[in-house]
């Protein structure tokens, strides 16, 4: 199932509030990220959701073969027809929250993600909050996933601006956490919090006091499965520092961080692309829904980026293109835990464009309501083409 992970940036009340543009751009430079399983073919999908409704088939076969071909449509780039087999299913399915709660909650999420990546934030932002009131109406009030799927809804604010509400729901679902020992979500939540502030002292000393006080706190914290928790803390650090100081040295920072090595790629750094630079403003939400390329990379022991292979969608054109592969060609990442000497670890990811739309008066055409970004879609499903596994 394809999942999006939103860290985004945001502002206490009790803060200066930051510069808009300062927070625009940072919003730019955070990543979306997809998580794609080995799926069937887009036929192959199609003909079993069609199947699967001709025999009026039970709620929870309904919703699973509705994410299926969605996700199948996502891949191909037909995000308006994904959105289309969501919504279906969502009126379909609905009213069963109380007894198939996650299967609900997931279809909600999924139409909220599908609508993000068209550009439709008021959409996205409903499924969201409707995904957490699906897993309310069957679950326990202390099931630990009701809280987790807070943290994407504050997710949410968090992309639209509305940075104090984010933070404030952060802060609430770490204190419930902790409270109730689910130590992974008080581990997420402190971390996105941290984000916030840690990003926005590089712009506004204002902010250097709260961001110490939850470096602190993280760092604090005992327990063992918070670990790579405290570990990103270094990470984050050393992503600051480079953003910070464009003369700063990657292999020096890194090599403060010797003996951390990761299982999955967490990225260190990457060359910003200022998208309005490489874009004109007369891109329309429809125009870029087809802007989409898809990179393949191999990712070497000690964190570098080699055997760099594009694949444009039918419509991508523009420098854009260029500037996105070179990114990725200079793009560091925590060195793996992996031998030395093996090939690495091999990625592929989609890169598209998405601008929000706003309606224009007195017209039917939606309109840009905000500078183009790029979201990543990964992609990574079985072994290595033969060209990268025998670099």
């Amino acid at each position: 199932m394809i999942f999006l992970s939103l860290l985004l940036l945001a502002q206490a009340g009790t803060t200066p509030a930051p510069q808009k543009d300062v927070l625009s751009q940072t919003l730019e430079e955070q990543s979306a990220e997809l998580v794609t399983v080995t799926a069937p073919s887009l036929k192959a999908t199609g003909d079993a959701l069609e199947h699967c409704l001709a025999r009026a088939c039970p709620p929870q076969e309904d919703i699973a073969a509705s994410l299926a071909h969605a996700e199948n449509l996502v891949i191909a780039g037909e995000l308006q027809d994904a959105r289309s087999v969501l919504l279906k299913a969502r009126g379909r399915n609905s009213r069963h929250a109380a007894a198939l709660p996650v299967p609900v909650s997931t279809l909600h999420a999924f139409n909220a993600d599908v609508a993000s990546l068209l550009g439709l934030p008021d959409p996205a932002r409903i499924g969201t909050i409707d995904s957490v009131s699906a897993l309310k109406k069957g679950l326990p009030a202390d099931d630990p996933r009701i809280a987790a799927q807070r943290l994407r809804v504050a997710d949410v604010f968090l992309r639209e601006g509305r940075v104090a509400t984010a933070v404030r729901m952060y802060d609430a679902v770490a204190e419930r956490a902790e409270e109730a020992g689910w130590a992974e979500i008080q581990g997420m939540a402190m971390f996105r919090s941290l984000m916030v502030y840690a990003t926005l002292a590089q712009h506004n000393s204002g902010y250097k006091g709260q961001a110490r006080r939850r470096y602190a706190a993280l760092r604090g914290t005992t327990q063992p499965v918070l670990q790579p928790t405290r570990d990103a803390t270094y990470l984050l650090e050393a992503r600051l520092r480079l953003l910070n100081d464009k003369n700063s040295n990657v292999d020096a920072v890194l090599k403060k961080m010797r003996g951390i090595r990761t299982v999955e790629p967490m990225l260190v750094v990457e060359p910003t692309i200022d998208m309005r630079k490489l874009l004109p403003d007369t891109v329309t939400p429809s125009i870029a829904q087809s802007q989409w390329i898809d990179v393949g990379y191999r990712i070497t022991p000690e964190g570098k980026v080699a055997d760099v292979e594009m694949r444009q969608g039918p419509k991508a054109r523009g420098p854009w293109v260029d500037a996105v592969r070179r990114a990725i060609e200079n793009r560091r990442y925590l060195p793996l835990a992996v031998p030395n000497d093996a090939a690495g670890l091999w990625r592929r990811e989609r890169i598209m464009i998405v601008v929000d739309a706003a309606q224009a008066t007195g017209s039917h055409i939606p309109d840009a309501a905000g500078p183009p970004k790029l979201r990543r879609i990964d992609l990574t499903r079985g072994p290595a083409p033969a060209s990268a596994a025998s670099s």
